[in-house]
């Protein structure tokens, strides 16, 4: 008894040039790592970090409540939270992507200053690397 076989060689060389034409151009698949990105620094901005931003000074605390009144860490105008919601600096090519801010007072919370915790607003999430590893292999896979 046996089972036989036969693989048509046209089939598998169409299969595999549709997985090549996916690989030349990812951009759908980095317009949704773009949005994950967004969704996930948004959350993090809205709750101070995950809880983990150290909380104003007395002083400075007391200034911007008095001058901002009610608005939460790192946000005076909004500006910044704006150009990490929906980023300011964004380059989707069909092999690479890269999505940041351009406003000018991130640098100052990203890293810190003498007089200023870092509070990190940009940077890779937990699993975010497999999670889109994954997601590209599921978008060579539909291509087949």
């Amino acid at each position: 008894m046996r089972i036989q076989i036969h693989v048509e060689k046209d089939e598998v060389i169409d299969a595999l040039n549709n997985m090549e034409e996916a690989v030349k151009d990812l951009r759908p698949v980095f317009r949704k790592a773009e949005k994950d990105l967004s969704d996930i620094y948004t959350k993090h901005f809205t709750t101070n970090g995950g809880g983990r931003w150290k909380p104003l000074d007395a002083e400075y605390g007391a200034w911007k409540s008095a001058n901002y009144p009610g608005r939460p860490t790192l946000v005076q105008s909004g500006n910044l939270f704006r150009t990490i919601r929906k980023f300011s600096v964004r380059e989707i090519n069909r092999t690479s992507a890269s999505f940041g801010t351009d406003a000018k007072v991130a640098k100052f919370h990203q890293y810190g200053t003498w007089s200023m915790p870092k509070r990190e607003i940009i940077f890779e999430p937990p699993m975010f690397a497999r999670k889109l590893a994954k997601d590209i292999a599921e978008y060579i896979e539909d291509a087949v």
